[in-house]
Order: structure tokens, then C-alpha cells, then sequence
């Protein structure tokens, strides 16, 4: 039984998405704690901007609580965010949250499916959930064609931490992989009960979120230029370029005949626009 249901976010550098993320589903969460850090793992400051958005929409209530995670650049950045994810767990746990839902702020959930899913956690009582998600391209209209179905942690209990590059149901990202090497009370939830809507390359500057991407480091400049110069010309059915092990990088983009999600950004509305020239 969900009896405190935390929202932490892994805060940095994407302050222009924060405020319709926590939108969709502030009034089904008893707390919203922004776990930000004032140097990514490479030691970039945060921008002016994405700080100044913290602080203002903790002002305005939306935000309950900001807590700053200092990085041990001893460590790789890896190893670092799950660190961070784990802090976020402590935190929740000693306010007495008993379930917590760890994501990244450009990480989005429809408002009527995440409450259809944690009535489902609680009528069964599931310590651990997952649900699979859908990669946005530049847009709510375009995704991205994976070779293969990813997972993410959904709601869970604080009981559990994340250990980094364990063992998890799916494809998933390594820093935050559930323990629970027995399964325990584990469920996966089905697209269309739940779907986390990733809007992993739908930024304003997409070059400031590849420089101080964790795993940056496994990607030379040469790519990450590539990626960025693809994304700021792309066409309509052109494939992307990514930081992804396919050949020469590139994954097909598909328009959505609907969107997934009935949300509109403005800012991103005007990009869209603009693009389309």
C-alpha cells in the first residue's frame, strides 16, 4: 500500500521541461524533491537559467523541496548518478515516504494512466514496478524506431536502492537497476496501462545536454558533433543521428499518427513551427 508517494528528479540541466513534467502529475504525489548538483560530472556549471527555474517553481509550490547533490568526481559518472538516484531514495524514506518514483527531468507520465497504474500497485500490493517508454525526437510528434524495448523503474518501494549496471527485466539504464535479485513482488507494466513518455532529445539546446550526458565519456566529439548537427538540421524523414551503437549511428524517426501524449509545451509548439519554417 502506497501511504506516502514521493517524486524526486534528477535536476541539471533541463529546467525548460521541468514545469509540465511535474504538471502532469503533481496532485497524485505527496512530495516533489528536485535533486539538482551546481557541477555535472565533468565539472560544468550549471546554467544561471535551469537554477533560477528551481528556485522558482519551488516558490510557486510546485517544487516541495530542493537538495543539492555534490559529485565525487573520484568516481565514474556513472557510478555518480546512481549515487544521486540512491540520496533521493534515503531522503524520501526519512520523510517518511514509502514509495518513491525516481526519474529525469525530461521524463513525462499522462496524467489519467499514472493514476490507473498506482491503483493497480496498490490493489496488489507490487514493492517494485517497471514500464516501458517511447523516445521523442525534437517534438511530441516524431519518435525514435529502437532495435529493441526499454524499461525504466517506475513506482517503488523506498525499501530499495539502485545498484549500478545490475541485473533488471529489460534493456534499462544503468543507474538505476532495482536489487532485487529474486524478483520480488516485481511487476512490468503493459504500454497501455503505462508508458513513460521520454522526451529525451526535445530541448531548446541539445548541445548542452550531450556535453554533460553522464556517458558522454563513451562518445568522441567527432560523434557528438554529428549527433548535434543532425538535430539542428534534420528533415522529415530523415533518420537521426545518435549516440548509439547502430550502424553509423543512425535510428529512424516516425511521426506519431496521434500523439501519446495530450500535452502541450509552448516553447516547444514555437520550435516546431519555426522548423517547419
Amino acid at each position: 500500500m502506497i501511504k506516502k508517494l514521493s517524486l524526486t528528479i534528477n535536476s541539471y540541466d533541463t529546467g525548460e521541461l521541468l514545469e509540465p513534467v511535474i504538471t502532469q502529475i503533481r496532485d497524485k504525489v505527496d512530495h516533489v524533491a528536485c535533486i539538482y548538483q551546481k557541477l555535472s560530472y565533468w565539472r560544468n556549471p550549471i546554467d544561471e537559467e535551469d537554477m533560477e527555474e528551481l528556485v522558482r517553481l519551488k516558490s510557486i509550490g510546485l517544487v516541495d523541496e530542493l537538495i543539492e547533490f555534490k559529485p565525487d568526481f573520484m568516481k565514474y559518472s556513472r557510478e555518480q548518478e546512481c549515487d544521486k538516484r540512491n540520496m533521493g531514495i534515503r531522503k524520501m524514506k526519512e520523510n517518511g515516504s514509502s514509495h518513491v518514483l525516481n526519474i529525469d527531468a525530461d521524463e513525462m507520465y499522462d496524467t489519467a494512466q499514472f493514476q490507473a497504474a498506482k491503483d493497480l500497485i496498490n490493489k496488489n500490493s507490487w514493492n517494485i514496478t517497471y514500464c516501458q517508454y517511447i523516445n521523442y525526437y525534437r517534438d511530441l510528434d516524431h519518435y525514435l524506431i529502437f532495435p529493441f524495448e526499454s524499461f525504466v523503474p517506475f513506482i517503488h518501494s523506498t525499501f530499495f536502492n539502485y545498484t549500478y549496471n545490475a541485473s533488471a527485466p529489460g534493456p534499462t539504464d544503468p543507474t538505476r537497476r532495482i536489487h532485487n535479485p529474486f524478483g520480488l513482488s516485481q511487476h512490468v507494466f503493459k504500454n497501455d496501462v503505462v508508458m513513460m513518455n521520454h522526451l529525451a532529445w526535445v530541448r531548446k539546446d541539445i548541445r548542452k545536454k550531450l556535453k554533460n550526458w553522464s556517458a558522454n565519456n563513451h562518445f568522441t566529439d567527432v560523434q557528438i558533433e554529428a549527433a548535434i548537427n543532425k538535430w539542428e538540421n534534420w528533415k522529415e524523414g530523415e533518420p537521426a543521428v545518435l549516440l548509439f551503437n547502430t550502424p553509423e549511428n543512425k535510428v529512424n524517426v516516425k511521426k506519431l499518427e496521434k500523439r501519446w501524449i495530450n500535452v502541450k509545451i509552448p516553447w516547444v509548439e514555437e520550435e516546431v513551427k519555426r522548423w517547419k519554417g
